[in-house]
C-alpha cells in the first residue's frame, strides 16, 4: 500500500481485517495512535453490521486501519468507495462480523488455510486473456446444440402470446444477462417499476492505462512485488499499479517492466478525460509513488464506461425486490 511510501500488506489478515496482532503492530501503515485505536476493538460493545463497509470497520477499528488498509484493498476489486458499499457484497468481512460481537476475535479463530506445496503463483489468468472464459462458455455451448449470434442488437423487448418477443422474433423465456441500465431500457415498455428500479443502481466508471517501462529504468528495489493499491485520501487519479509483468509470467517482454495503472472508481470519475489527460497522470502520479522518473517507450488506454456496478447497502433486497416485481419469462443475471 502506498502511504507516503510504499508498505509491505501486514500478513495474517482477511480482506483488510488483521487476525494476528503482531504483523499489524509492527506495520508502517499506522501511526501508533491508529494501532492503539485498533487494539481497542474486542472492548466494544457489538455494533449493527447491515451497512457500509466503511461505517462498521471505522467504528470497530479507527479511521486508520478502514482509510489505510480495508478501502484501497475492497476498493481496488470493486472500483468502490467503502464507505457506500454494502457490506454484505463481500462476505468474508459480512462473516466476521456476524459471527462474535468482536470482529478481531472472530478473524482470530478463523482457522488458516496453508496453501498447498504444488499450489502455484499467487495469481492466476488464461494466458490469452479474460475473454477466453467466454469464448469457452460459447463453445460448450454450441457444441451442446444451442445456437449463438454474436454482434446482434437488441432493440426492443415485449410480452408475445404467452412468451417474449425480442425485435421481431418470439422467445419463450428471456435471460437478461446485461448491466443494469441496459436491462432497464429493454424492461420499461412492459415493467416501469422494475426499469426505475435496475436504473437506480449506479455504476463505475474506470480507465487502465498499461505501459511498457524500460528494465534500465527499474531499480532493484521492486523486483518481486506485484504492485501497490493507493488509500482514498491520497488519490488524485490513480487507485492502484499492477506490475503486471512480474505478476504474470505470461506478460514478460524482453528489456521491459510492463506496469497497468487503474485510474478512477465510484466517486472519482476519470473518462471526462482526454487520453493525454490520463497518459500523464498514469506516469507522473506512478513516478511520483516509486519515486522514479518514467519515461516510457509504449502505452495503451483503455476506458471502461460503466464496468463495476456499486453494492450500496441493502443491495441485495434491492435486488430481491426487482427478481419478485418481474414478469413471468423474464430473469436477470449478472
Amino acid at each position: 500500500v502506498w502511504h507516503n511510501g510504499l508498505h509491505p500488506i501486514p500478513g495474517d489478515i482477511l480482506m483488510g481485517v488483521h487476525a494476528k496482532v503482531r504483523s499489524f503492530a509492527f506495520s508502517g501503515l499506522f501511526s501508533p495512535s491508529g494501532k492503539v485505536r485498533a487494539a481497542l476493538e474486542p472492548l466494544l460493545p457489538r455494533l449493527p453490521h447491515n451497512d457500509s463497509i466503511g461505517t462498521l470497520m471505522r467504528r470497530r477499528f479507527g479511521r486508520e486501519v478502514h482509510e489505510h488498509l480495508v478501502d484501497p484493498l475492497v476498493g481496488s476489486i470493486y472500483a468502490a468507495d467503502t464507505d457506500r458499499f454494502s457490506l454484505a457484497a463481500v462476505p468474508q468481512i459480512a462473516e466476521l462480523a456476524g459471527r462474535s460481537r468482536s470482529v478481531l476475535l472472530a478473524a482470530r479463530h478463523t482457522p488458516a488455510s496453508p496453501p498447498a506445496p504444488d499450489a502455484g503463483p499467487v495469481f492466476w489468468a488464461p494466458r490469452e486473456g479474460m475473454g477466453r472464459l467466454a469464448a469457452a462458455t460459447a463453445d460448450a455451448f454450441t457444441s451442446s446444440g444451442g445456437t449463438l449470434r454474436s454482434g446482434t442488437a437488441v432493440q426492443r423487448l415485449e410480452a408475445d402470446s404467452g412468451g417474449w418477443r425480442i425485435d421481431d422474433e418470439h422467445f419463450d423465456a428471456v435471460v437478461l444477462a446485461c448491466p443494469a441500465s441496459a436491462a432497464a431500457d429493454l424492461l420499461r415498455p412492459s415493467d416501469d417499476a422494475s426499469a426505475d428500479a435496475l436504473n437506480a443502481i449506479p455504476a463505475a466508471d474506470v480507465a487502465m492505462v498499461t505501459l511498457a517501462v524500460p528494465v534500465s529504468q527499474w531499480p532493484e528495489r521492486l523486483l518481486g512485488m506485484s504492485g501497490y493499491l493507493v488509500p482514498k485520501p491520497k488519490q488524485r487519479l490513480v487507485t492502484a499499479a499492477s506490475f503486471g509483468s512480474q505478476k504474470w509470467s505470461h506478460w514478460s517482454v524482453e528489456g521491459s517492466v510492463v506496469l497497468r495503472v487503474s485510474l478512477g472508481r465510484d466517486g472519482l470519475p476519470v473518462l471526462q478525460h482526454d487520453d493525454d489527460t490520463l497518459l500523464h497522470a498514469a506516469v507522473t502520479e506512478v513516478g511520483q509513488h516509486l519515486g522514479l522518473d518514467l519515461q516510457p517507450t509504449a502505452s495503451r488506454i483503455t476506458r471502461w464506461s460503466g464496468a463495476f456496478p456499486q453494492y450500496r447497502p441493502h443491495h441485495a433486497r434491492t435486488v430481491a425486490s426487482i427478481e419478485q416485481g418481474l414478469p413471468a419469462g423474464v430473469v436477470l443475471a449478472g
